[in-house]
Formats: structure tokens, sequence, C-alpha cells
């Protein structure tokens, strides 16, 4: 998993990936995009101003992207959904004893 120490990276990254749900939708590229959304969250600062102008970025709003492409994940990653699959079988070994 890639990790992104730079507002520019991350950046890069988030741009790059934001791509993933279109098409046949590629696995990789929504990991990749989830890892760069959970970097902008931290790396990004809530306001920013310069000459005159500034500019604001709502947390919310990547953590709406990241919800979504969790949801997917979750539905069509399969190295996510084996990891939560359980069979559970008896074991034929054991017997009761004593009154029921």
């Amino acid at each position: 998993m890639a990790t992104y120490s730079t507002l520019a990276a991350a950046r890069t990254a988030y741009l790059e990936n934001s791509d993933w749900s279109d098409g046949a939708g590629d696995i990789a590229s929504a990991r990749a995009f989830r890892t760069a959304c959970r970097a902008l969250k931290v790396l990004l600062p809530a306001q920013s101003s310069k000459g005159g102008a500034s500019l604001s970025m709502e947390v919310a709003q990547i953590e709406n992207e990241m919800a979504r492409v969790e949801r997917w994940l979750a539905l069509n990653d399969s190295a996510q959904t084996q990891a939560s699959v359980r069979t559970l079988v008896p074991d034929l070994r054991f017997t009761r004893t004593g009154p029921v």
C-alpha cells in the first residue's frame, strides 16, 4: 500500500485514481484512491488564502468519496470479502452426557 507524505503526492494520486468507478472498475485504482483520500484528510488544510483569494475544503467531501469507494471495495474486492467469510463445521466428536 502506498503512503503519501506530501500534499502534492496525495493530490496526484487522488486525481490519477479518481476514475476507479468508471467502466469495469479497477480494484487497484480504488485501493489507491482510498489511500489518497486518507492522506488528504490529514494533509489538506481546512482553509487556505493567498493574495486575497481563499479556498476551503470540506473534510466531509473527502469522507463521502472515501465511504463510496469503501462500499464498492467491500462488494468487489475479493481479498476483503474472503477475509470476512467463515465456515462453521460441527464437531462430530462431541457427545452429550447426563440428563437433558
